[in-house]
């Protein structure tokens, strides 16, 4: 890129672009998922559901431990 701006005919304007078409393309996969758990809200749910169990269960267990350890 230094080259080519040395060089002339190419300045900042026609970097940012390929700048945003990198990026864009890099992000398009995230995109593309996002997109799909949009079209299945249902599993989405699900997925924090099955999560958030998941969390109190851990939390249980941790606050048993300090609990104990405190003599509660």
């Amino acid at each position: 890129m230094e080259g080519e701006l040395r060089a002339g005919g190419v300045g900042y304007g026609d970097f940012k672009k390929r700048l945003f078409e990198t990026v864009w393309e890099y992000f398009r996969p995230m995109r593309e998922r996002r997109d799909a758990l949009l079209r299945d809200r249902g599993a989405v749910h699900e997925i924090l559901r099955s999560g958030g169990k998941r969390a109190g269960e851990i939390a249980g267990q941790t606050m048993a431990r300090v609990r104990a350890a405190v003599g509660l």
